[in-house]
């Protein structure tokens, strides 16, 4: 699952898209999200989903890829790209939960999501691989370049083409509260 996570390169993003961000070290559900829709166009969008029939507000914030194809809360859904620069996940101890920050290099990454005619929207997740499994059992299927067209036109995309680059390591635990969002969030813990 995927509860948290980063945007904070303007230059990238201004460069690869042409739009000015506010960096943002600790992206929460319910906050608007810069995301890419189906056509690939850069829009504002709400973090959380809701089904169609569904009186509650937006609350699922993650989907799995093994299901979204044959649940009736996405039956309805478009595909949408996620961009940013790293995810949070927590590994659960016998008394603790331990953040870890997880990143591509150099570079932005983009998960695979799914939106709503109310622009709500959650990031599509799929197992972890055997490297960074001992911290979650689940991560977002991160895409690239190459797979957008291929996720966008709904056909079956695990994302894991990008995960053998995936880096990670140990923050501290001031991002567990969404009032801290400064670049302390992704510093590593020696």
């Amino acid at each position: 699952m995927c509860g948290r996570y980063t945007l904070h390169d303007k230059v990238l993003v201004k460069s690869q898209f042409g739009v000015d961000i506010i960096p943002d070290y600790n992206i929460c559900p319910q906050k608007k999200v810069f995301t890419l829709n189906n056509n690939l166009v850069p829009c504002q969008m709400s973090w959380g989903y809701r089904a169609f029939w569904s009186k509650y507000p937006p609350n699922i914030i993650n989907a799995r890829v093994e299901t979204i194809n044959g649940k009736p809360s996405f039956i309805s859904s478009e595909r949408c790209i996620f961009v940013a620069n790293g995810y949070f996940e927590w590994k659960v101890t016998k008394y603790t939960k331990v953040p870890y920050y997880h990143y591509l290099k150099d570079k932005l990454m983009f998960f695979a999501g799914i939106y709503n005619d109310k622009k709500e929207c959650c990031i599509v997740t799929r197992p972890s691989d055997k490297r960074n499994s001992f911290v979650h059992s689940r991560q977002p299927c991160i895409l690239q370049e190459k797979d957008f067209d291929c996720w966008l036109n709904k056909r079956y995309c695990t994302g894991n083409a990008s995960s053998y680059d995936l880096l990670f390591y140990e923050v501290s635990k001031k991002v567990n509260s969404v009032i801290n969002n400064d670049k302390s969030n992704i510093s590593k813990l020696t």
